[in-house]
């Protein structure tokens, strides 16, 4: 039963038309139950009525799968989500974009590419010193760039960090 209520939740966030064949379900499920618990029959009406609502709506929405997409349009309405989730909130990948525009820059330049820290905090300025750690850090587990050989000098691009940006950021292929 818990896992039908569940469901119910769960379709509503799709349509109304599926909240309802799933709180039809748990109704029937219910009455059932209700039947074989108290040792009656008083619930036959009720379960009989739910059957025949299931049906009806278990052709609706077979009928609304099958011509809606043939006919182009709305002929049999499936609802809108009852319930609303909340978006996440989403990424900011600037900062991200600009570490790598200044190794990428500097690994044009030649030298080996490496960029110290110092030179990577300038571009906190318009953010938090700990962001850029942390998408340092991301990128550096992703493969993306690599820590120089002398510990604490510095980070440079790896070959895999070259080519996603030259065919991610700049375009090419």
């Amino acid at each position: 039963m818990v896992i039908f209520v569940l469901m119910s939740w769960g379709f509503g966030h799709f349509g109304s038309l599926l909240l309802i064949f799933l709180v039809d379900i748990d109704l029937l499920y219910a009455a059932k139950l209700a039947n074989s618990l108290f040792h009656t029959r008083s619930f036959d009406i009720v379960v009989a009525v739910l059957t025949v609502g299931l049906g009806a709506i278990a052709l609706w929405i077979a009928f609304a799968l099958l011509l809606n997409p043939v006919t182009g349009r709305r002929v049999f309405a499936l609802g809108k989500p009852v319930f609303r989730t909340t978006a996440r909130a989403t990424i900011d990948l600037a900062l991200r974009r600009d570490i790598l525009a200044v190794l990428y820059a500097r690994w044009r330049e030649g030298g080996g590419g490496t960029v110290s820290p110092a030179e990577l905090e300038k571009i906190a300025s318009a953010t938090t010193l700990a962001k850029v750690r942390a998408e340092t850090e991301f990128l550096r587990a992703r493969g993306v760039i690599e820590p120089t050989a002398a510990a604490g000098c510095g980070v440079r691009l790896t070959a895999a960090g070259i080519d996603l940006w030259e065919r991610l950021l700049l375009g090419r292929t």
